[in-house]
């Protein structure tokens, strides 16, 4: 549902009567249930996170959504409007603070949390610097080995908006159009998805198929590229930061916080408590990352 009004409103008033809504209809607030757009971390955000517009097309699926009802037109019918050639125009207007609106989107805004230490930006930064496009005719190449490391790192929202700023950062040695590259990247990510499934082992695949949302899974998997990295390292456990998993999956804290409680049901345990302003709980992979061999 969208609600759209003549004037404009603090994002608190929102918050509050999108929460107040879902109370009346019995809809509890969780992440790929039920999400409200703002939420309440918002206020505490320079900027918001966008959402697309009903009847738009859905790059994760390639699917228009549908509208069911619409009750917006006698708002528009008010609006002043100016006439050429018999169609009707919206006159522009500016925000209350008299500054003018952006056309361009942000590349920059998708790290959630401000604290540098727990941000991904330093992460998506390193990648960035990592695959260099330096020269034409190289794009999907250099597409397809980024894509291979963030699966590892980052949801697929998270993914295609550094992809989009690879895309931005190379543009002088890209030919094709950005719509394209997102293409590429949708179908490279679908293949390496599909790869990492192949990589599990039956164990893992079946608690991978057990989780019921898209972040849970896309959870499971960067946590277990956690215990792959703490493994390597010949450590036991590894640490999981809420704000961390947050920022990688483009999910609030309470949300990453459910998707930590789900793995902790039987994928992870947690061996050291988080300590307030300090360190991160840590974990350990409950699960054999390979089957063992039979004796022979």
């Amino acid at each position: 549902m969208h609600l759209i009004t003549r004037e404009f409103y603090a994002v608190g008033q929102w918050i509050v009567l999108l929460k107040t809504v879902c109370e009346w209809i019995a809809a509890p607030i969780a992440d790929g249930a039920c999400e409200i757009f703002p939420n309440e971390r918002v206020e505490s955000q320079r900027t918001g996170k966008g959402i697309r517009a009903p009847g738009t097309l859905n790059p994760k699926n390639n699917t228009f959504s549908l509208i069911e009802a619409e009750t917006v037109t006698p708002l528009l019918e008010t609006l002043p409007r100016t006439w050429t050639l018999g169609v009707g125009k919206v006159k522009p207007a500016l925000p209350r603070n008299n500054s003018a609106l952006s056309l361009y989107k942000s590349i920059d805004n998708y790290s959630f949390t401000h604290n540098e230490a727990l941000s991904t930006r330093p992460v998506a930064e390193k990648l960035l610097l990592r695959y260099p496009i330096k020269q034409k005719g190289t794009r999907h190449n250099v597409l397809v080995q980024l894509v291979g490391n963030l699966s590892n790192k980052f949801g697929r929202e998270g993914a295609q908006r550094i992809v989009e700023e690879h895309y931005q950062l190379n543009q002088q040695n890209v030919r094709s159009t950005l719509d394209e590259h997102l293409r590429e990247f949708a179908a490279a990510w679908d293949g390496m998805r599909k790869k990492l499934a192949t990589e599990l082992s039956p164990s893992e695949r079946e608690a991978f198929d057990r989780l019921k949302t898209e972040h849970q899974r896309e959870g499971f998997l960067i946590v277990r590229a956690f215990a792959g990295s703490a493994a390597h390292k010949g450590e036991r456990d590894f640490p999981i930061s809420q704000a961390s998993l947050a920022d990688r999956l483009s999910i609030t804290p309470s949300g990453a916080a459910d998707v930590i409680r789900k793995l902790c049901e039987k994928v992870i345990a947690q061996t050291q408590p988080y300590v307030r302003h300090k360190k991160s709980a840590r974990f350990c992979w409950l699960l054999p990352r390979s089957e063992p061999k039979a004796d022979t």
